[in-house]
């Protein structure tokens, strides 16, 4: 039995690879004489079912019609692509704009913290503050109130720590802070925030008990 080996240019046109996919039967990377037998006989077959009147407008080509019957004009299936990657905004950037993207942010200060690194943010004890005002306005994260155990999650993934955490589903707490998302303008004095602002993310912090 004689085989011919497959191999492709990686220029080689589509049509062309589901063609010996089509033919290559058993899949092994060879077509044997028999396979190769077996797809003329089917290709024939095709055809002679594919016969129309001649002289009849818009009338397929016999090669169109085989190719058609036997599946290898379909084009291939279209592939989603994949979600953009959010955009990290050096903390040199950060400015005193209180609704980066139209969610209100109160009590941050983030124009006096711009000599930050990116290192910096994963830093223990270093900036965790910052980490998370970093994560939420790179990803847009909204107030939601059920946003906090992802972001949780994903802070402690991001920086390989397990001091975030989720208080509940609108409250996001590391060490004696935290985070809760709330109603616009719930934590600003009037005329300090953008009224037409979609909610808001209010920084917090709860002092010790005493001894």
């Amino acid at each position: 039995m004689s085989t011919t080996a497959i191999g492709f240019a990686a220029s080689a046109e589509p049509l062309i690879k589901k063609l010996v996919e089509r033919i290559d039967r058993n899949k092994d990377g060879q077509i044997t004489t028999a396979e190769f037998g077996d797809f003329l006989t089917d290709l024939i077959a095709a055809h002679r079912n594919a016969a129309v009147p001649t002289g009849t407008a818009g009338t397929p080509s016999p090669a169109t019609s085989a190719l058609s019957l036997l599946g290898l004009d379909r084009p291939e299936p279209p592939v989603d692509p994949p979600p953009p990657e959010a955009v990290e905004f050096h903390p040199s950037t950060w400015t005193d704009n209180n609704a980066p993207y139209g969610v209100t942010f109160a009590g941050w200060s983030p124009q006096d913290h711009t000599d930050l690194t990116l290192e910096d943010l994963g830093r223990p004890g270093k900036a965790e503050k910052y980490a998370v005002y970093h994560y939420l306005v790179t990803n847009r994260v909204q107030p939601t109130s059920d946003w906090a155990p992802t972001v949780a999650a994903a802070l402690n993934e991001k920086y390989s720590t397990t001091v975030y955490r989720a208080i509940d589903g609108e409250t996001l707490g590391y060490g004696n802070q935290y985070v809760h998302s709330a109603p616009n303008g719930y934590g600003m004095a009037p005329g300090t925030f953008n009224p037409a602002a979609n909610g808001e993310f209010f920084w917090g912090w709860v002092e010790a008990a005493k001894a």
